[in-house]
């Protein structure tokens, strides 16, 4: 895919840090190594060659965490499910669109993110939301 996608943490209607170790955790097996210049850690991931790029914020915690032209791999996709399934976290891209783990989460998401991408589609199942961003993107 030739576009970003962004995850972001909310409570209260306001961004809410998340540990920036749970993120690298979730990812660490794919880490190949760090752009150091850039600030990115590349991805790598066994079903073939990836351009991915994660990054995430420096520090205990993080608001969320962005990735750069993010692989249609299976796996990938497993990470982003659980991040949404497992933290307060909406993922969104380019487009008018994004997806969440619980329903739960509604209320604390901001009305300027409910504006511009509606209520955001719930889903937990990395096949289903590989298959939603890829259909509206």
């Amino acid at each position: 895919m030739s576009f970003d996608i962004f995850v972001t943490a909310f409570r209260d209607k306001d961004v809410l840090p998340i540990p920036t170790s749970d993120v690298i955790r979730r990812f660490s097996a794919h880490i190949k190594d760090v752009e150091k210049d850039y600030g990115w850690w590349r991805l790598h991931f066994e079903e073939g060659p990836c351009l991915a790029r994660l990054s995430v914020d420096e520090g205990e915690t993080t608001n969320g965490f962005g990735v750069l032209r993010p692989p249609g791999y299976l796996t990938f996709w497993e990470i982003i499910a659980g991040v949404l399934k497992d933290l307060p976290c909406v993922l969104y891209w380019p487009g008018d669109r994004a997806v969440m783990g619980s329903l739960e989460l509604l209320p604390h998401l901001p009305d300027d993110l409910i504006e511009a991408f509606g209520i955001p589609l719930v889903c937990t199942d990395g096949a289903k939301i590989r298959q939603y961003v890829e259909e509206n993107s």
